[in-house]
Order: structure tokens, then sequence, then C-alpha cells
């Protein structure tokens, strides 16, 4: 298989307390240090250091940062966006942006930092709408999902409010988090989508975290044929259940043009770059 039949390969920080932690079915309470998945050469859990190891071992220099700690209502860590950016990090960032977090400038979102909007911030895409048409050019929306749910963290006007954290915040098992049948599903995507052009977004993400550090496979895949067809413009991007390189093909032999990977990285099922082309061009 050639560099070339793959779709981008973007490396996962999920950062929390200040450590990168291992992200399993979305239960972040549970996460633990990745350094418990003892990674070749890795020796230290902050985010600089595991940054550099997925640069110097996979040849990747854009990573996508969750900041999980903000997403569950505390501040976001801008001067750690900060530090690795200034080490030579492109940055695709999942935080409450433009509700407790002012978007970045057009020169940061060009040039070093993409910024998401998720679906488990804004909970409506009437709500995201109020944005403004064509602010956001060079972001992403996120399309959160835990299964067929919507998954669900503190909303916007909670971020706003103060309120809100991860053992208060509802879960996709609970009742404020219902359901979704997969038709209603596709509609509702679609709505996002619809807003997501409004706004002038043309990078959008399928992320299932029940799938996340299961090692199951790409549960979006079914999710995505359907979208993308209606939505020739976007570029798409999946994550959650990469288990190596040939996920990945299937991924992009589906229309994927970018995928998140962490677990299949940290524990070895994808081989380091002296034996595989280096992850990304840039």
């Amino acid at each position: 298989m050639s560099r070339s039949e793959l779709p981008l390969i973007v490396p996962v920080l999920d950062i929390q307390a200040g450590r990168v932690v291992r992200g399993v079915g979305g239960e972040r309470r549970l996460y633990r240090s990745v350094l418990e998945m003892k990674p070749r050469g890795l020796e230290q859990d902050d985010p600089l250091s595991v940054a550099t190891w997925y640069r110097s071992r996979f040849g990747a220099s854009r990573l996508y940062v969750a900041d999980l700690d903000a997403l569950s209502g505390t501040a976001p860590r801008l001067e750690l966006y900060h530090e690795l950016i200034e080490a030579g990090f492109h940055l695709v960032v999942d935080a409450p942006w433009g509700s407790t977090t002012p978007l970045p400038t057009s020169n940061e979102r060009l040039e070093s930092l993409t910024p998401i909007l998720g679906t488990e911030t804004w909970r409506s895409p009437d709500r995201l709408a109020e944005l403004g048409r064509g602010r956001l050019p060079g972001g992403m929306l996120s399309l959160d999902l835990h299964g067929e749910t919507f998954w669900r963290g503190p909303s916007a006007e909670d971020r706003l409010r103060g309120a809100g954290s991860d053992e208060t915040a509802p879960k996709a098992s609970e009742d404020s988090a219902a359901i979704v049948p997969p038709t209603r599903l596709i509609s509702a995507c679609r709505r996002w989508l619809d807003v997501a052009k409004l706004l002038g977004i043309t990078d959008v993400l399928l992320l299932d975290l029940a799938s996340v550090g299961r090692a199951s496979g790409l549960s979006t895949l079914s999710l995505l044929s359907e979208l993308k067809p209606n939505y020739p413009d976007m570029r798409w991007w999946l994550g959650g259940g990469i288990r190596g390189p040939a996920d990945a093909r299937l991924a992009a032999r589906a229309g994927a043009d970018s995928v998140l990977v962490a677990s299949a990285l940290l524990d070895g099922s994808w081989p380091a770059r002296d034996s595989w082309p280096a992850l990304d061009d840039s």
C-alpha cells in the first residue's frame, strides 16, 4: 500500500489536567496517562513531549488536540496551544470556541490553528448559526456522536453561566442524550452541515466517541456514504476505532480525506516512519 492510498493521518492529543491521556469510549473520568500503553521511546506524558514523539516517530506535524478540561467547563489552555504552535505544530483544536473561548484570528486559523466547533458544545445548529454567515472560513465542524446518538457535554449556554463539569454533564447513555434513530441522525447531521456552509466551514469531522480507543474499526463509514454526496465541497475527517493502515485505506476508499489516530500509534499497531511513509507532507 502506498502513501497515496491513505488519507491524511492526524495523531491525537487528548489533554486532561496537563497530561496526554488515552481516550476510551468517551468515559473521560476513566482516562489514564498514555504512558500506561508503554509507547516505545516515550517517557513523558506532557503534551509537548507526546507531540514531539509523534513527529519523530511518525513524521507528523499536524495534530488534533482535544482540550478535555475546557470541554468539561474549565478555562481553555491557550498558553499550551501557543507552546505547541511555537514548536512547529499545526493544531486542530477541539475547545469551546465562540462560547467562553474567543475565536482565533484569521491569521492564526490559516497558519497554525484550526478551531473546531462541535455539536457537544453547541447542541443546536440554530444556536451555532448565530455566529454569523461566513465568519469561520478555515474552521471545522465536529459531529460528536456516541454510536447513533449525539454526544452531550456542557452546552455553550452552560459555559457562559460558568456551569457544567465532567462529573455533572449528561452522557450519551443518560435520558438527557436521547437516542436518535439512524434516519433522524442523518437528517440532523444535514441540518448541522447546512449551517456549516453558511459559516464558511469546509471541513467536517465525524467523531464516534463510542469507538475511541476500542480498536473496533471505523463505525462512521456508512454515515459518511449518506452525507458526502450532498456536500461535495466538504473535506471529510473520521475519528474513532482506527486499528491500523488497513482501516485508513478503507476510510480513503469511502471518501475520507483525513482520519484521527491515537491508540494504534501509541500501542505499536502502526509502523514507525523508518518502515512506513511519514503521516503527513507538511
